[in-house]
């Protein structure tokens, strides 16, 4: 079951200015939403507090009630996916294996060899709109092409 990402009264401050204070969001499964704002109204960086991967200065970031930070590392990858803004990829490979590299915290080593199996593959690439490319190489393929396997920023995962 994938539940609700949340925000509770999140504040950040960068270089002495406000980016959001006293934020409440919630995140619903199967739904999407856009955070829209000017150049450096925050976005970005409200996405990396809800990823875990920024503290803010103030409130909490939940997955399911639970606090993501308080999340252990390898927990808090199997459960939400995340993708910077820049397409950028920094080495060509196969759009297939980028996808598959999401699986990554599944495996049991932990290590980055033996892919997971061909069936979690297809499913991810379904799911993010990437099966006609898949077999291309994305630090090769033009910028319309690269969008699906990159576009998405959050998405809790389901394990």
């Amino acid at each position: 079951m994938i539940e609700p990402l949340s925000a509770e009264r999140l504040a950040v401050q960068l270089g002495g200015r406000t980016l959001f204070a006293g934020l409440d969001a919630v995140f619903q499964p199967g739904r999407v939403t856009c955070v829209i704002g000017p150049n450096g109204a925050g976005k970005s960086t409200l996405m990396a507090c809800l990823a875990g991967l920024r503290r803010p200065d103030a409130g909490t970031a939940r997955l399911g009630g639970a606090p993501v930070l308080d999340m252990g590392s390898a927990a808090r990858a199997r459960r939400i996916g995340f993708l910077p803004q820049t397409p950028e990829i920094a080495w060509p490979i196969e759009v297939a294996a980028l996808v598959a590299l999401g699986r990554t915290p599944y495996r049991s080593s932990g290590s980055l060899t033996g892919f997971p199996p061909v069936a979690a593959e297809r499913s991810a690439a379904k799911i993010t709109s990437c099966v006609f490319i898949a077999s291309s190489r994305s630090g090769r393929i033009g910028w319309p092409s690269r969008i699906p396997a990159t576009n998405a920023s959050i998405c809790p995962l389901n394990g």
